[in-house]
């Protein structure tokens, strides 16, 4: 079976931009903003055995505790780089230092 699907997340409000299968199954697991594109073969069944199969794949996005917990290795946190001590520019003219004349 050689259908490979592209699902992309839609512009809110965009609906479903999708071919025939995908659109119809996209319906029904209340997707409402997607783009998709099949690439491969235009049967209908196997189009939608691959978007199934691609809907399964997909995580829902968390937050990098609980990905933490899963891999049981904890990620370091970075430290703000150092920067060194800038004088700050003079703001008044009295504090601006005079050129000499020639």
């Amino acid at each position: 079976k050689s259908a490979k699907i592209l699902l992309m997340p839609g512009t809110p409000g965009g609906g479903i931009i999708a071919g025939g299968a995908v659109r119809k199954i996209c319906e029904l697991a209340g997707i409402e903003n997607v783009i998709g594109k099949i690439f491969g073969t235009n049967n209908k069944i196997v189009n939608a055995q691959a978007t199934i199969k691609a809907l399964e794949k997909l995580s829902v996005p968390v937050k990098m505790d609980e990905v933490e917990k899963k891999r049981k290795k904890f990620v370091k946190k970075k430290r703000p780089a150092r920067r060194p001590d800038f004088k700050k520019a003079p703001t008044d003219k009295k504090e601006m230092p005079k050129k000499e004349e020639k």
